[in-house]
């Protein structure tokens, strides 16, 4: 199970990994029941066509099971590489690039 910060650290730094069918229905969990039905078509012309059905089914889950669910799909098919953890004290760094722990303090730049 991935903690809220690990969660929150893919679906901001790997933003090209989420599908169009789940970039979609992230939308739509944020807008209103009216705005929904009439959203569909600037959505498709945003992210691409998508099936529609695929889409209220994964927005049905809710925010955040939703989104722990794109982040496991895509920790599971890119692995462990897309974290970027301390090497001293294991927590995770602020960013992918990131070579300084917030938490630490230890430096790891070349």
């Amino acid at each position: 199970m991935m903690s809220p910060e690990e969660v929150y650290y893919i679906l901001e730094h790997c933003t090209e990994l989420i599908l169009p069918e789940e970039q979609t229905a992230l939308v739509l969990l944020r807008l209103s029941e009216e705005e929904k039905d009439r959203s569909f078509w600037k959505l498709d012309l945003k992210y691409g066509k998508v099936d529609n059905t695929a889409v209220k089914q994964m927005a049905s889950l809710g925010n955040e099971q939703l989104r722990s669910t794109i982040a496991d799909r895509i920790l599971k098919e890119h692995g462990e590489r897309i974290l970027n953890y301390c090497p001293r004290c294991r927590r995770l760094a602020r960013t992918p690039q990131a070579q300084q722990c917030r938490y630490c303090g230890y430096d790891w730049h070349s």
